[in-house]
């Protein structure tokens, strides 16, 4: 190109300027340009988003949800723009419809408005995006979609919804959509990984998951698989014994290596002297010649001496220098091995007890026998290399101290070995428990805040801050909402990390802050963007008629007040409006109200109550009800009274639409719906319930007789004394107290999941607080761990897989801690109750028995809190994935 003045005959207008040759400020030609998006590459309609042996995407609404994924290699944010034509005419129908603006890879999406498509009609239709600047060149193929209000094809599961990647600053992310079926029941998740082109990645497989309809289903990205700084897709579908669904619409993120957070500073506290005392114990058969044993005070500690002269060590530390709340990232026994003869005694490895309740007085080694677990807190090691941070932070956080026990281990015993004791004129050489703490804060600000809004309300939800400041064991939110000129609409507090705001002026704008309290302070607020609340069409009060008559009419089924889903469905003025799911549900429903007649039950009493309703209308354009559901039921044996069942649930309804009229489509669990996951590494322990298969059959079950209905073989009840088997003599320490793990559950019953799967989280909270079974060091996937206990420098708390895995809590219990296979009839307060369901590989739920009167009553975190036994198993009849085994296990009782 050249470079000239507008008139080169004008000596004015010459100008000199740099060449490319000079030192600073060469010429410079800068091109502005942009990449077309890509055409779409996920077309799909819906719901229930399913696909015909043709392809033909069948939907059960005349307003029905058209989607594509496209991208932009800008990463410019894109609009969809999408045609439909009669597939018999290719007449164009209404006009083109515009979605809102996505990210690049996420899927784009508009809703048909009322009016235009025809029940048992045909249509096509295709895409184009726009990023702002460009559209595509050309438009995408065809895709074509029936329109077919009745039941869908085949009960075939929806495809999922509300996709998730959680942990994404790391390398082995997890996966989770919401998973449903009309029929309810077990519902099977699988997951595929792509390259950014859409290849399948070679030799990567992502677990399939199993959960009930409604649920959130979670799968963790194998290690190994992904690469830093590389974007890959992923998608997830659902299946049950009928088929599954079709695939999701590709979601997109980036694999990174996100390096561990910052140490927090810690405050290092040395125990010694009067702070730790500490005495020698004769515990062996004949190390004295009188019973009683006492204690030995003197200036050393010593261990070992042979299997009838052997002596113990207790060591009990006073933790007044420790504040209350702090949290224990390190916890080190600092021993200073005495003189044997002319030199010092060879440091040995030992073994560290817990004591189960305080050491009486007198104190002597029978009695600290009596009060020692079974089994040593951690392998045997030297004292210094052992971590005692989870005993110190229990004793600190329930208030208690026990104290630990110090023995040799037993292939050892023979041996002696002595240390400097408390009294030893050497100070310096005193026994010293040095303990590295995160002192309590303020909270941090709640992560993922999300408002939307509904009819006359709004809903928000958040995830709990990265860092709590303390051992607080969670934290109480305020959550304000405020107009659009910033006066204050609502204020409330919640335990939870979400609430529903009722009471508000319709088509008005509305912001929501949320800050979160602890003992130890109120950490800073975090702000949603504005939401508008919409009214929804039909009005909310016709929404929630409709739901209450869905529920009733499912119980008037299984109570046996309307024999027949006809029946049920004549019975309500709404019926049409769910006629297809209940219709889904309830040949199940009949089948099992017929079996439990079989076995002289019935239920006399069952109804459900909404609360805290709120409807609304999601970024879809599809209006939902979410509510809180409350059951009471009365399960009512021939020859007795009855048993009562409850159960407290949050639920989402969602609803499509056929010419106008709203159909309830799918029944969801409302947490799990609104879930979001955090990308950080450091919260990676809070997105899965740590289930890891392991080897299922070295374990062996004893599950209870189970009858051709799947209900548990009816046997006598045992006479009053008998014992379950043989009685076996343990430690008392070492037992759990039964009645303890039921008063802890039944107190604690409405406390939010931690999980989406929380059974056995509940479990082992209720044993470990009110049964006083002790925590098990090791490593977080090894069955003979159990513990809960804080990493990533003391901000997230962490679990290993038996405390919050069904099917590792189960071989851990009966490979380390010695519980016994009990009948059913044997059964007692405190015992517990585990399931296997016929295509699942172990054990995945567990429940503790509450009592034994007309069956077993169950007390869970599951889809009723209060429940039977018989009506768990009857929940899943009729299902291909049934409830297949049942064993009942009794964890060492107190004596």
């Amino acid at each position: 190109m050249a470079v000239t003045a507008a008139d080169e005959s004008a000596v004015a207008q010459w100008k000199r300027v740099n060449s490319a040759n000079a030192t600073d400020n060469p010429p410079k030609l800068t091109v502005t340009y942009n990449f077309r998006p890509r055409s779409g590459n996920n077309r799909q309609a819906g719901p229930p988003f399913t696909q015909d042996a043709s392809g033909t995407w069948q939907v059960n609404t005349t307003t029905p949800t058209l989607r594509d994924t496209f991208s932009d290699k800008d990463g410019d944010r894109v609009t969809g723009t999408f045609e439909i034509v009669d597939a018999a005419t290719g007449t164009r129908v209404g006009d083109y419809l515009v979605s809102p603006r996505v990210e690049s890879g996420r899927a784009a999406a508009v809703t048909v408005p009322d009016g235009l498509l025809k029940d048992g009609a045909t249509y096509r239709f295709r895409t184009s995006p726009y990023d702002g600047m460009h559209y595509n060149l050309a438009w995408s193929d065809w895709a074509t979609f029936t329109v077919a209000t009745g039941r869908r094809p085949g009960g075939l599961p929806d495809m999922p919804q509300a996709l998730e990647a959680g942990a994404t600053q790391s390398l082995t992310p997890v996966l989770s959509g919401l998973v449903s079926s009309p029929e309810q029941g077990r519902v099977r998740a699988e997951f595929a990984v792509r390259d950014a082109d859409g290849r399948q990645l070679p030799g990567v497989t992502v677990p399939e998951a199993w959960v009930d309809s409604g649920q959130r289903a979670l799968s963790r990205v194998p290690e190994g698989a992904l690469k830093a700084g590389t974007t890959y897709l992923w998608a997830m579908r659902a299946c049950t014994d009928l088929g599954c669904s079709a695939w999701s619409y590709e979601q997109e993120f980036t694999a990174t290596a996100a390096p561990d957070p910052g140490a927090p500073a810690t405050t290092s506290v040395t125990l010694s002297g009067t702070a730790l005392a500490d005495t020698t114990v004769p515990v062996g058969s004949g190390a004295c010649a009188s019973g009683g044993c006492p204690a030995v005070d003197d200036a050393r500690l010593t261990l070992g001496g042979g299997a009838s002269g052997e002596r113990a060590v207790w060591l009990k530390p006073d933790l007044g220098k420790v504040p209350a709340g702090a949290r224990i990232t390190r916890a080190r026994l600092l021993l200073t091995p005495a003189e044997c003869g002319g030199a010092a005694c060879a440091p040995r490895p030992v073994e560290t007890y817990q004591l189960f309740e305080a050491w009486p007085a007198p104190h002597t080694g029978t009695g600290l026998l009596g009060v020692l677990d079974d089994a040593p807190f951690t392998d045997a090691a030297l004292p210094e290399a052992q971590d005692l941070a989870p005993v110190v932070q229990a004793w600190l956080d329930e208030g208690t101290g026990e104290g630990l026990a110090l023995r040799l281990p037993a292939a050892d015993v023979g041996s002696t070995v002595s240390y400097h004791s408390g009294r030893s004129p050497e100070t310096a050489k005193r026994p010293r428990l040095v303990v590295d703490y995160v002192a309590p804060a303020a909270p941090g600000a709640p992560q993922e805040l999300r408002a939307s809004g509904g009819d006359g309300g709004l809903l928000a939800t958040w995830n709990a801050p990265q860092d709590l400041g303390s051992s607080a064991d969670g934290a109480e939110y305020t959550v304000v909402v405020r107009a659009e000129d910033g006066s204050e609409a609502a204020r409330t507090t919640t335990r939870e990390t979400h609430a529903v705001v009722t009471g508000l002026r319709n088509a008005a704008p509305y912001r929501v802050t949320v800050s979160a309290r602890t003992p130890y302070g109120t950490g800073p607020e975090t702000a949603s963007e504005p939401v508008t609340t919409v009214a929804v069409p039909g009005g909310a009060g016709s929404y929630r008629e409709i739901v209450q008559q869905y529920v009733d009419a499912r119980a008037a089924l299984l109570t046996g007040a309307r024999p027949t889903a006809a029946a049920a469905l004549a019975a309500s003025s709404r019926g049409a409006s769910f006629q297809d799911l209940l219709g889904a549900q309830a040949a199940d429903l009949v089948a099992s109200r017929e079996a439990l007649a079989r076995h002289g039950q019935r239920y006399t009493e069952m109804t459900t109550k909404l609360s805290d309703v709120l409807v609304g209308v999601d970024e879809n354009g599809t209006v939902f009800l979410r509510a809180v559901v409350e059951d009471t039921a009365v399960l009512t044996a021939a020859d007795s009274g009855g048993e009562p069942e409850e159960g407290r649930r949050e639920q989402r309804f969602t609803f499509s639409t056929n010419s106008g009229a709203p159909l309830l489509h799918i029944e969801a669990d409302a947490p799990a719906t609104e879930a979001v996951l955090p990308a950080s590494a450091a919260a990676d322990s809070a997105l899965e319930s740590g289930e890891e298969p392991g080897p299922v059959t070295e374990v062996p079950d004893e599950p209870i007789a189970l009858d051709a209905d799947g209900l548990p073989v009816e046997q006598a009840a045992p006479a009053a004394g008998t014992a379950a088997a043989s009685p076996v003599r343990v430690q008392r320490a070492a037992a759990v107290s039964g009645s303890g793990t039921v008063r802890w559950a039944s107190r604690n019953i409405n406390t939010g999941w931690e999980y989406g799967q929380d059974c056995t989280n509940f479990v082992s909270k209720a044993l470990y607080y009110g049964g006083g079974m002790k925590q098990r060091m090791g490593g977080r996937k090894h069955d003979r761990s159990w513990w809960q206990q804080y990493y990533f420098f003391g901000q997230i708390k962490n679990k290993s897989y038996t405390w919050a895995g069904a099917e590792n809590f189960r071989r851990h219990m009966l490979g380390y801690r010695g519980a016994q296979h009990i009948s059913a009839a044997y059964a007692k307060p405190g015992d517990l109750v585990l399931f296997k369901w016929k295509k699942e590989r172990g054990y995945n739920h567990v429940a503790i028995v509450e009592r034994n009167r007309h069956g077993l009553q169950l007390i869970q975190h599951g889809s009723s809190n209060r429940t039977s036994l018989a009506a768990a198993i009857m929940r899943y009849k009729g299902k291909a994935n049934y409830i297949e085994k049942v064993i009942v296990l009794r964890p060492k009782a107190r004596n």
